[in-house]
């Protein structure tokens, strides 16, 4: 009998991933596309990224015999489609900030929905977004339901037309009730929207169509997914793309002031705090530099080696706050940094300083959790990249500190979850 293989897919905000595994979790190949760019608005094409999903599972199913695929993707944004799974609408991606938009009342869109329901939601989540288009008459014609991308790349592509939510993804829209696994249908009327445009959810992992005879199995989120790739018991896990997540697993339903209970598997739970700017602040950082560098020379060069080479040199002794887009909480928060002096204004000590507010900011997330963590894993393409984070995750957390060797990790737990198996290379 030929070797049977598992692919697992993200589709991220800024790129596609996939990740072919054996039944055994080894990872055979990976490869990254580049996701349609995001407008000025947030949003993006949602076909497009289905024909490059589409495109590569043709290339990928050609070669290697398949057993299953799994989805992971971006939480939080949403799409609307009719009866027969076509897009009606944008994606509307988790950075989307209609939520941040100011009533006529006076306050923001999020703020009227804690006054009705008392349920906080932030900008970008699904159902604040829902809320938003339904106030303002902006819903598509014949809308049917509202679903992730993931979940609307994994629909198109079974020619299914009957939406089925993971947990994992449908906590993240919001007003979600998680310990009985089912959106707060009282809050969703108060405020006025159709809960038929609500799709099912379950907890459990179900195949949700065949494409090519392959079974497809229910997409998770990426944050879920990301943790399950890395996982090991008495461990936080920092995760690192566009933005970061802190991640802690516990036994038992906990609801913390500024972190999220979000599901994960097996009747667990996952402690989050998650900052809007994680790789990205260092993005922006190599923007600096590299705008600068052109003005100076006339060439226009990427500076990421540089500034990782001056990052490992710094002493970090500035306060360096990360919060370039702000928080959840308070979207009018800024970056900022303070303690410098005419001793350590170098460009080493600035570098490493930003690397260690990108750190610093998951820290008071995971100081608010109680838990007493052995272990600090990193994870994401923007902690691989890095060896400063590294040492700044070992001088803020203490312990012992591991950068997961999964690349993709997203992807590989995608492909975890549709095989049924678990890592043990951690």
């Amino acid at each position: 009998m030929s070797e049977k293989y598992i692919l697992g897919i993200d589709i991220g905000t800024t790129s596609l991933s996939f990740v072919l595994t054996d039944e055994s979790g080894n990872i055979i190949e990976a490869l990254n596309k580049a996701s349609p760019p995001l407008n000025e608005e947030k949003t993006s094409d949602p076909d497009k990224i289905y024909s490059l999903v589409k495109s590569t599972v043709d290339e990928i199913t050609s070669k290697y015999n398949v057993k299953s695929i799994g989805f992971t993707g971006q939480m939080h944004g949403i799409l609307y489609v009719d009866k027969n799974m076509n897009a009606l609408s944008p994606l509307y991606t988790w950075q989307n900030k209609l939520c941040d938009l100011i009533t006529e009342s006076g306050i923001t869109y999020a703020q009227q929905i804690f006054n009705i329901t008392n349920t906080e939601i932030f900008s970008g989540y699904g159902l604040g977004t829902f809320y938003y288009h339904t106030k303002n008459a902006l819903l598509p014609s014949y809308v049917y339901k509202l679903v992730s991308i993931m979940d609307f790349v994994a629909l198109k592509l079974t020619g299914s037309n009957k939406p089925l939510l993971h947990t994992s993804v449908a906590a993240s829209f919001g007003l979600f009730d998680i310990l009985n696994s089912k959106f707060n249908i009282s809050a969703v009327c108060k405020l006025g929207l159709n809960p038929e445009i609500l799709p099912d959810v379950t907890g459990e992992r179900e195949i949700i169509g065949y494409y090519k005879n392959i079974p497809v199995y229910i997409p998770i989120g990426d944050n879920q997914a990301s943790v399950l790739s890395s996982y090991c018991e008495n461990s936080v896990i920092l995760n690192y793309g566009t933005g970061s997540q802190m991640s802690v697993i516990t036994d038992k339903y906990r609801e913390i002031k500024s972190l999220e209970t979000r599901p994960f598997t097996e009747n667990r739970f996952m402690l989050c705090g998650a900052a809007l700017c994680g790789g990205r602040a260092y993005a922006l950082l190599e923007k600096f530099f590299r705008a600068y560098l052109k003005e100076a020379t006339g060439k226009e060069e990427c500076q990421y080696e540089t500034l990782n080479r001056l990052a490992l040199l710094g002493s970090g002794d500035m306060d360096f706050s990360t919060k370039f887009a702000g928080t959840r909480n308070n979207p009018e928060e800024k970056a900022s940094v303070n303690g410098i002096t005419e001793n350590n204004f170098t460009p080493e000590n600035f570098v490493y300083s930003l690397i260690k507010g990108m750190v610093q900011e998951l820290y008071e997330f995971y100081k608010l959790t109680d838990e007493k963590c052995g272990k600090v894993i990193l994870t994401g393409n923007g902690a691989g990249k890095n060896k400063a984070l590294i040492k700044a995750a070992r001088e803020i957390f203490g312990g012992e500190v591991l950068l997961s060797e999964i690349k993709e990790e997203a992807a590989y737990g995608a492909a975890l979850f549709a095989g049924g198996t678990k890592n043990e290379k951690i």
